[in-house]
């Protein structure tokens, strides 16, 4: 038994937190256009999406120090999750940064 790829899996998480991200785009973006949805069931689904996301994220995170710890290979899996993540961390710096600005 070879071990637990985690490069392979911060990967899949990767993929999976953009295809969250798509689905919350088309949500939010249909609801700007449609004013005849329940406004409150919006808000619900897209903090389910986001909690989802934050999940994910937080399972890559793991995975990719992990695969630093156990000094696995740095192949395109380790930097196509580290590249999602550091723009998930850009994205909440640039949220914050306007928000208390």
């Amino acid at each position: 038994m070879t071990g637990i790829n985690y490069n392979k899996w911060a990967f899949h998480f990767s993929i999976w937190i953009m295809i969250m991200y798509s689905i919350q785009l088309y949500v939010s973006m249909n609801h700007l256009y449609i004013f005849a949805y329940n406004t409150e069931r919006i808000t619900q689904v897209m903090r389910a999406l986001s909690v989802i996301t934050l999940l994910l994220l937080l399972a890559s995170l793991i995975c990719l120090m992990l695969s630093l710890v156990n000094k696995q290979k740095m192949n395109y899996q380790f930097w196509i999750a580290a590249i999602v993540l550091a723009f998930y961390f850009l994205q909440i710096a640039f949220f914050l940064h306007f928000t208390f600005y």
